[in-house]
């Protein structure tokens, strides 16, 4: 794994990330917490739903999505402009992929670098995220707001080492990520000052990287329709 250059880190990781190891009793917990999640029994979810009338989500992920884009539209609100560009479908999308993500390292046991398929995961989440012009620097508040939203959620459920595990499976997600993001941007710069434009659906172009031939594509049709 290429970690990036110290005074990089501090620039763009969260200020929690660590370098430590996840230890299993870590992953365990951190894992649990999530599934819980996904189906519907955190304890903290289920007593609001059941003692309030007006309660609005009809599932814990929902609930979990609204408290993580409450947070981040709090401190950052510049970010709303994209997030209004994608369907609820596509915000809801990012809990399956998640937990594809989780579930790659639960089948290999380990965040390694040269566990292929967690790579896999993690590098389709990057692409993802640069379709819709997330910058490098934004990921920070994106990994705060997870773990906001995760405290927010589970309440008591989110152990002290539920915590610390989420914070070191954060650490090494952005470990892959960061890299793969910051090459984009460094290669797309037109594009992601721009990036208020198009809908996620839309940008198959970025999903595949075949910028260029897109573009060749593109305007081959617009000279044949003239």
């Amino acid at each position: 794994m290429h970690h990036l250059q110290p005074s990089i880190n501090s620039m763009v990781m969260p200020t929690f990330y660590t370098s430590e190891q996840l230890t299993s009793e870590e992953q365990t917990a951190a894992i649990r917490v999530w599934n819980k999640i996904t189906t519907n029994t955190v304890a903290q979810f289920i007593r609001e739903k059941n003692t309030d009338d007006s309660f609005p989500f009809a599932t814990c992920s929902q609930y979990f999505l609204s408290l993580f884009l409450s947070r981040l539209y709090d401190i950052h609100p510049h970010i709303v402009d994209i997030a209004n560009k994608l369907s609820d479908e596509e915000r809801e999308n990012s809990i399956p992929a998640l937990s594809a993500i989780l579930n790659s390292l639960e089948s290999h046991g380990s965040s390694s670098s040269h566990d292929l398929q967690w790579i896999s995961q993690l590098e389709l989440f990057a692409r993802r995220y640069n379709a819709i012009g997330i910058k490098t620097i934004e990921y920070r508040i994106l990994a705060d707001c997870y773990l906001h939203a995760l405290h927010r959620c589970c309440g008591e459920e989110f152990t002290p080492i539920a915590e610390i595990g989420w914070k070191k499976l954060l650490s090494r997600m952005l470990d892959v990520v960061i890299p793969i993001v910051t090459r984009f941007e460094l290669e797309n710069l037109e594009f992601m000052e721009n990036r208020r434009g198009m809908r996620f659906s839309d940008r198959t172009v970025i999903l595949s990287g075949d910028t260029e031939d897109q573009e060749e594509e593109n305007d081959n049709e617009n000279e044949a329709a003239h």
